[in-house]
């Protein structure tokens, strides 16, 4: 049983054999120890070092010589104590950890980010402009209309327009836009580069805006209600940067 308790412990059963022999011959240097349990001598010395190094035994000198000993049973509660210390600090601080691991996967094997966004088009702005900072990015991209002068219940956009627009120019970021126009609903693409307002698009009955802010895209569509989509994900980005380049390109 005592052998089985050790493995729960994590040490090994030559650990086990060293522990034990010490306990039966009370305190001895490591020469008796290793002639008791058939062990070679420098390996027991290093295993008795390690079991002090655990608190699971105690080292005194005498004549210059090195003894080891066991100072009572409780050794082992006091050792189970410690590990259960420490697993509970580990715990508490397991975000760190998670934190570090996910940095070591490449972000394109991650599942992309998704944040829905009902009825709160403010907080759309501000995320945008919160991964720009994150991301030091200088343009963003859009395909979008000037939907900005809609008014939903209380809440008027164009004040939210133009708080988004002044803090782009505070961290002077340009916008790299591809401008959707037409009569009814949008009917084609016109390329307009590094646009300082949202303002300068022309209008159109289309509702569908998308923000390619870096690795992150916002979907935003303005009804009667405001629904926004936010995904973070590399590979998704990239996608649709590859599409404006080649719109771009016409």
């Amino acid at each position: 049983m005592l052998e089985k308790i050790f493995q729960k412990l994590n040490l090994d059963q030559k650990e086990y054999r060293i522990f034990t022999s010490l306990y039966r011959l009370g305190t001895n240097p490591a020469s008796v120890i290793a002639k008791h349990t058939g062990f070679e001598r420098t390996n027991t010395y290093r295993i008795l070092k390690k079991l002090n190094k655990l608190g699971l035994i105690s080292i005194t000198k005498k004549a210059g010589i090195q003894y080891f000993y066991i100072e009572n049973e409780k050794t082992i509660l006091k050792y189970i104590e410690n590990q259960k210390n420490e697993l509970t600090e580990i715990q508490e601080n397991y975000s760190l950890i998670e934190s570090e691991l996910k940095n070591l996967r490449p972000e394109s094997l991650n599942p992309p980010k998704i944040k829905i966004y009902d009825q709160n088009p403010k907080q759309i702005f501000d995320d945008i402009i919160n991964e720009i900072k994150s991301q030091n990015l200088t343009t963003i991209r859009l395909l979008a209309s000037e939907t900005f002068t809609e008014q939903t219940g209380r809440l008027k956009l164009k004040d939210i327009g133009e708080l988004f627009i002044k803090n782009l120019t505070k961290f002077n970021i340009k916008i790299d836009a591809l401008v959707a126009e037409g009569m009814l609903t949008r009917e084609r693409l016109s390329p307009l580069t590094q646009i300082n307002s949202l303002f300068d698009l022309p209008a159109s009955n289309g509702a569908t805006n998308f923000y390619l802010v870096g690795n992150t895209v916002f979907i935003i569509l303005f009804k009667e209600n405001i629904i926004g989509v936010q995904l973070s994900h590399p590979d998704i980005a990239q996608a649709l940067h590859f599409i404006f380049d080649q719109l771009q390109k016409k």
